[in-house]
Parts: C-alpha cells; sequence; structure tokens
C-alpha cells in the first residue's frame, strides 16, 4: 500500500456498490447514498475490502483522515495475545507504547525498586533486532526507536515487539512500522 500526500485523487472513476453477507457489515457507505462502498467481515478470519481505491479518502472537516481510517483498521486487525503478568501484587511494572507509528516509536517505562531492567525489540519470529537499554536501575524511563536494529539498518514494515524484562518478570507489548 502506498499513501501520499494532497488532495483527492481523479483516478475513481466508477463505483463498486458492495453488499454485506454471510455475517459481513457495512462499514462505509458512499456520500449521500446507502450504497455500500466497504464491507468488513469478522469469524474465522478479518476482513476488510473496499469498492475503491484507499487513496481517494481525503481529509476534511466532515470525514476522518486517512491516518485515522488506517489506524483503527490496523488495531481491529490486531490479533491479541492474552498478556498474563507473574507478578507479584507488590511490585508494579509498566510499559507503555504508541502501537503504531512511522518515524519514531515512544516508550516508557517503569521499573520498581530492587531490581534493574533491560528493553528489547523483537520482530515476531522472536529474533532480537536491538537492545534499547539494559540495566535499568528503579525508575522511570522513556525512549524512543527509530525502527532501525543493532546494525544501523531501517527495518522493513511490520510488526514489533517491545520487551520489557526485569529479573523473572516481562511485560511485552505490540507495536507496528510503517514506512
Amino acid at each position: 500500500m502506498i499513501r501520499t500526500s494532497g488532495g483527492q485523487p481523479s483516478n475513481q472513476n466508477s463505483r463498486d456498490i458492495l453488499t454485506a453477507e454471510s455475517g459481513g457489515a457495512l462499514i462505509f457507505e458512499y456520500l449521500n447514498t446507502s450504497s455500500g462502498a466497504a464491507v468488513g467481515y469478522e469469524g474465522n478470519y478479518q476482513l476488510i475490502f473496499f469498492g475503491f481505491g484507499f487513496e481517494s479518502i481525503f481529509e476534511s472537516s466532515i470525514f476522518a483522515s486517512p491516518d485515522t481510517i488506517m489506524g483503527r483498521i490496523l488495531n481491529w486487525f490486531l490479533v491479541g495475545v492474552e498478556e498474563e503478568l507473574l507478578l507479584q501484587p507488590d511490585i508494579q511494572f509498566d510499559l507503555q507504547v504508541n502501537p503504531v507509528f512511522s518515524t519514531e516509536a515512544l516508550i516508557s517505562a517503569e521499573i520498581p525498586e530492587n531490581h534493574t531492567g533491560n528493553i528489547n525489540i523483537f520482530d515476531l519470529t522472536g529474533r532480537k533486532l536491538i537492545t534499547l537499554a539494559e540495566n535499568l536501575i528503579a525508575g522511570d524511563y522513556h525512549f524512543s526507536w527509530d525502527g532501525r536494529d543493532m546494525n544501523n539498518s531501517s527495518v522493513s514494515t511490520g510488526f514489533y515487539i517491545v520487551k520489557l524484562e526485569a529479573g523473572n518478570y516481562s511485560i511485552s507489548k505490540n507495536i507496528i512500522f510503517i514506512k
């Protein structure tokens, strides 16, 4: 998918009218009509299908921006992995990330007293791409990741995992890098 800035493209010459069947739902209608412009389905798989090119979505005062729409689509597609925290009640860890980024992921971490922590970025195969921080003592920390690995090579567009490890405890969060 390629997205450029600018106004509405003029390459949308005809409308594909869509209907939702077998558990699907209309998620977009063409302006001033009840004609289906996009459908979504969630069952054994998830699907969003547009009857027009995504590039024809343009920002205006009455419509959501293309970035907002794409963010909502990606959040809907994210397959949740239940995060099971095996923590003692008196130990509080925290890891916050912006889930979708194109230039810089912002990462905040809180490490409790009597612990040291590391923050690493992994791809979905479990390969460690980079260590953002090592041997962090108790405190609050803020980092950014520019989408580069330990060799300073830019990673490809995709899903990544930010992992905070401290002792026998860990927290992971998913992020999406979009170039």
